[in-house]
């Protein structure tokens, strides 16, 4: 294989989870020799066509209005763009295949260029995508069905980033086969400080990721809340923004906790390292996830991490060993476990190490991206 074009409508500095992986992805692949491409959205500055690190990226017009966030109508607007492109990027690239991020909105681009050009596609399933994920989009993910399935048969590949997202799928649309490749991180720049965090006598969660009702944020911030009844100490640093920016800094009002609560809104990639480094320990609360990136992230940086036990995490966090699991809504739960940490920090410490340990072994991306491109190489290299 000489030559990939992914197609994903977030691509950074846009985007989160999917984005990051697509960068790794294209860099990785670059270095082992395949030209590669991007389509992805147009934002602010970013336009046109742009060579980054290797990678040729095409940034075309959606209307793309924050980096953090997109909504159905400008995923839309992407899906017709990409469409409007999409002759035009074929002939300047040449691709051999086709590595589709999201089922929707890319999976339709990927059909319609299987349909014309006979180029065949891969599809990464990233976690929203998959039915049974998100509840507010079950009356959604049934009125595609028949479309979904469709660009499922039509496929080369299907890859999931985790054996719980793995399953949920199957569970939806039974039948199919699917691969995974799980998420990698870059264990060279998330790395542990040089020095432990300054010793001021806080202990510091940190939460990093878009403040929306998948995240459960609610739930940190009020088992936080009774974490710090039991230990003054402790500190909760917030990184991100999103819908439900306003709701949570109600609830810290309401719980009287605000003073303690950092919000340091979205931040650059060196400057979440850096939070990292000057934290002890990761939460993530979600509902559901794809595959964290956040969670590979922190534990590479040598955080012990709080995970809630729902599909993504369990890929990562083995309760115990490099981190705790909790029930989702079980806030009493997550308290105990943050108090548990903040009391005795030898535990994290351990649990740190294992944690880093772990990433270096299983989740660099060079050997993630050694998988994904074994999988395409033998399904999808044909046209």
């Amino acid at each position: 294989m000489k030559s990939i074009l992914f197609i994903n409508y977030e691509y950074p500095p846009v985007g989160a989870g999917a984005a990051n992986a697509n960068y790794y992805f294209a860099i990785n692949m670059v270095k082992k020799g395949i030209r590669t491409s991007v389509l992805t959205s147009a934002y602010k500055t970013r336009h046109g066509r742009a060579v980054e690190k290797g990678v040729t990226i095409y940034r075309i017009p959606a209307f793309r209005m924050r980096a953090d966030q997109s909504s159905i109508f400008q995923m839309i607007l992407y899906g017709i763009s990409a469409l409007a492109h999409l002759p035009y990027v074929l002939s300047r690239e040449h691709p051999d295949a086709l590595i589709i991020f999201f089922s929707f909105p890319c999976g339709p681009i990927a059909l319609i260029a299987r349909g014309f050009w006979k180029i065949p596609y891969a599809l990464l399933l990233r976690g929203g995508d998959v039915p049974g994920s998100d509840a507010r989009l079950t009356m959604a993910h049934k009125l595609l069905m028949p479309i979904r399935r469709q660009i499922y048969r039509r496929s080369a590949a299907i890859i999931a980033n985790s054996e719980g997202l793995k399953n949920l799928a199957l569970k939806a649309d039974p039948g199919f086969r699917i691969d995974v490749v799980k998420n990698g991180v870059d264990t060279v720049f998330y790395s542990p400080p040089e020095q432990p965090p300054v010793a001021d006598g806080h202990f510091r969660f940190i939460f990093v990721g878009r403040f929306c009702e998948q995240k459960n944020i609610g739930v940190l911030i009020t088992a936080f809340a009774a974490c710090l009844s039991r230990c003054p100490a402790v500190r909760l640093v917030l990184l991100g923004n999103g819908p439900h920016y306003s709701q949570l800094k109600s609830l810290a009002g309401s719980l009287r906790i605000d003073g303690y609560v950092t919000w340091a809104g979205w931040r650059s990639k060196n400057e979440v390292r850096a939070f990292y480094r000057s934290s002890h320990c990761l939460v993530n609360p979600s509902v559901n996830e794809g595959m964290p990136n956040t969670v590979l992230e922190a534990m590479a940086c040598g955080l012990p991490v709080l995970g809630s036990d729902c599909i993504g995490n369990r890929d990562i966090i083995v309760n115990g060993e490099n981190g705790f699991l909790f029930e989702p809504r079980n806030q009493v739960e997550l308290a105990d476990k943050m108090a548990a940490l903040a009391n005795d920090r030898s535990i994290g410490i351990e649990l740190g190490v294992k944690g880093r340990k772990m990433c270096c072994e299983r989740f660099s991306w060079q050997a993630v991206t050694a998988e994904l491109h074994t999988i395409i190489s033998e399904k999808a290299s044909v046209r």
